[in-house]
């Protein structure tokens, strides 16, 4: 039994289990390249920043397109909604992160006396 649009013998862009597969593939190979570049120490941290973030914004790529199948094919409508629901979610991601830090950071910190 298939339902329409996502045929699990489909083909790889829309709801396939290769698609899952290869989604799933670079996403750990992205986060493992990341990983290796900041244990390793194999670029200034300057340079760290930006091949970090430039793995970040693939791999938002990668489940946009391999998850979240958005393409040509699937109606606008439906595509806007996944995509605004995926910037809330990764906005309140960000933004509670640095909230959870600047806070802990706050709490937890020994104040230093003035000399």
């Amino acid at each position: 039994m298939s339902h329409e649009g996502h045929d699990p013998n489909g083909e790889l862009g829309h709801g396939g289990y290769g698609s899952y597969a290869l989604g799933f593939g670079l996403a750990v190979l992205l986060t493992l390249g990341s990983f290796g570049l900041v244990v390793e120490h194999w670029l200034t941290p300057f340079e760290e920043i930006f091949a970090i973030a430039g793995a970040a914004v693939l791999q938002v790529l990668v489940h946009i397109f391999c998850f979240l199948h958005m393409s040509r094919k699937s109606t606008p409508f439906w595509n806007a909604i996944i995509f605004f629901f995926m910037i809330l979610v990764v906005g309140l991601l960000i933004v509670g992160s640095l909230f959870i830090m600047f806070s802990a950071t706050a709490n937890m910190m020994p104040t230093m006396p003035l000399p």
